[in-house]
């Protein structure tokens, strides 16, 4: 039934895959105030790294002790915040930058070459297109429903690499693909052309360039962490 604590739905998914032989990777993906404080209140600066909820240590030490494998990102993408001093998130939006999409993935990739064994024939190549800029109004701004014509915020740009097959292909989830990725708006935002900030180079994308191997996808923007699940 709905709950606040989200360990008994995550540690009986783990313990229905494992009977299946499948591995659940928990990716949690901090919020724009964890990585960007400094944005959310003037009691911190630029030199913090994270703040996280006080449970969370806990929650992701006790899903470990379980045998849940988890990608934990957050200090990766403070860090990079912290080298180049760049925003990691959209500035109207409540989703991330595709430099920090990237970045998470090299992070989940790594953890899975390491932990679980997958079948070496199932190898493919893909590669980067050229950079491509995007323009679009965040949804933040979006949902203050400011005249249409307003000048208080302008459209932001960012700059994707959609993935392609060496044939020269969009980027496809495949059915039979070892990898299934269960995600919400923030593996669609680069995805999903609805969304207007580019298709073909959200989360899984980046994740088979990364693996050079397909993924399938079950993704959905409202109640990914449970409908995706179901």
């Amino acid at each position: 039934a709905p709950q606040p604590d989200p360990r008994p739905a995550i540690l009986q998914f783990h313990r229905q895959l494992a009977e299946r032989n499948i591995r659940l990777v928990l990716m949690p993906v901090p919020g724009k105030p964890t990585i960007h404080p400094d944005k959310f209140s003037s009691r911190y600066d630029k030199g913090w790294m994270t703040i996280h909820n006080p449970s969370y240590v806990l929650f992701v030490d006790e899903l470990r002790d379980e045998g849940v494998l988890i990608c934990d990102v957050a200090d990766a993408l403070a860090e990079s915040r912290e080298r180049s001093g760049d925003s990691v998130y959209l500035a109207t939006d409540t989703h991330w930058r595709p430099e920090a999409v990237e970045l998470a993935v090299a992070e989940l990739a790594r953890l899975i070459e390491a932990e679980i064994p997958l079948d070496a024939t199932s190898l493919r190549r893909y590669v980067h297109q050229p950079p491509k800029e995007v323009k679009n109004l965040g949804d933040i701004a979006m949902m203050l429903r400011m005249r249409r014509h307003q000048s208080v915020f302008s459209e932001e740009v960012a700059t994707i690499r959609p993935v392609f097959e060496v044939s020269g292909e969009p980027w496809q989830p495949e059915p039979s693909a070892e990898v299934l990725v269960l995600g919400d708006s923030f593996a669609n935002i680069y995805s999903l052309e609805m969304m207007n900030w580019g298709r073909a180079a959200g989360l899984a994308e980046q994740l088979s360039f990364a693996l050079q191997r397909p993924v399938d996808t079950i993704l959905q923007n409202d109640a990914g962490a449970y409908a995706t699940r179901q």
